[in-house]
């Protein structure tokens, strides 16, 4: 491949960007400008987080929130039949523990959770009391401790699951942040205790809602709103540049303009090669250049050279 090439893409950019600013004129182009900045900032201040807060609050928290809780009383049932089924097994662990095997005492125990009404952990309250075995400390209890952590992670992933089933227009949140927040201490005991049956201040809902989805609903909002913004804003501003283009109909006012818009496309044709020389320059400082990109094929160029060269040394001495 000749080196010349470099210089016919700058030739051939510089030429395009005369032509194109000749035909639109300088109005078209800084109409254009203006139009871009305008809808820009308005889609900027319309999708802020103020902004997206106060609709969230306003008009979805409580949607979000049924949702929530939806997804974790659903994902709760299929807790509980794993807790239940853990609660039994620990409960009969705790019986031979405190009776050594006495089969008399062993059936009074089991008699006492079974006759208990109400919740496992209604149940487990009755067994415990009966024992004298403080139940705070079955967070804390080796034989219970690592099975509640099975069933937060599995309580977790479900609960991620139910809700990315329910949420809509693609929204999803991480098991993996689902499962983080629910791991922690507070959040620990608060599932222990609601699966168990006991009410809790902050429920596990309002603990995800609040951490998690929305969060993840504010960004969402956000994008969804700047960019609806960004086109409506656009668009009614190029209605209005099509009315004051008319006026570049006028013949003195459209040879100005014209001759105005080639200065301006030529200010452009040289923009262009600059900045994608300087992403070259870049390259070839990082690669250490390749075979028809490397500083000794640019010294044959006639123009592209020389301009390398000078972006070279302002990027090299930054």
């Amino acid at each position: 491949m000749s080196p010349y090439f470099y210089d016919a893409i700058l030739i051939i950019i510089l030429l395009c960007a005369i032509g194109t600013g000749y035909k639109r004129g300088v109005l078209h182009t800084l109409l254009n400008i203006v139009c871009l900045v305008v809808a820009f900032t308005v889609a900027s201040v319309m999708s802020a987080q103020e902004v997206t807060t106060m609709v969230y609050d306003e008009y979805l928290h409580s949607t979000v929130m049924r949702i929530t809780e939806d997804a974790v009383n659903s994902a709760k049932e299929k807790a509980k039949e794993t807790l239940q089924h853990n609660i039994n097994e620990f409960a009969l662990s705790m019986i031979d523990e405190h009776f050594d095997g006495n089969e008399v005492m062993k059936e009074y125990a089991l008699r006492i959770i079974e006759d208990a009404e109400g919740t496992v952990g209604k149940r487990l309250t009755e067994l415990c009391s009966y024992l004298g075995y403080d139940q705070s400390e079955l967070l804390t209890n080796p034989v219970i401790s690592g099975k509640i952590d099975k069933i937060v992670k599995e309580y977790s992933d479900n609960i991620a699951i139910e809700i990315n089933r329910r949420l809509p227009l693609g929204i999803t949140v991480q098991q993996d942040d689902v499962e983080v927040i629910l791991t922690d201490k507070k959040a620990h005991e608060a599932i222990f205790y609601e699966l168990m049956g006991n009410q809790v201040e902050d429920g596990v809902a309002e603990y995800i809602e609040s951490v998690i989805i929305r969060s993840v609903i504010l960004r969402f909002m956000g994008i969804l709103i700047w960019s609806i913004s960004f086109t409506a804003v656009n668009f009614i501003l190029h209605i209005i540049i099509r009315i004051i283009l008319l006026v570049r109909k006028i013949e003195p006012i459209k040879a100005c303009d014209s001759l105005l818009g080639a200065l301006l496309g030529a200010v452009g044709g040289i923009a262009v090669p600059i900045v994608c020389t300087s992403i070259i320059v870049l390259l070839v400082n990082a690669t250490g250049g390749m075979t028809y990109m490397n500083e000794d094929y640019f010294t044959d160029t006639i123009i592209f050279g020389k301009i390398y060269n000078m972006i070279s040394a302002v990027i090299l001495s930054v």
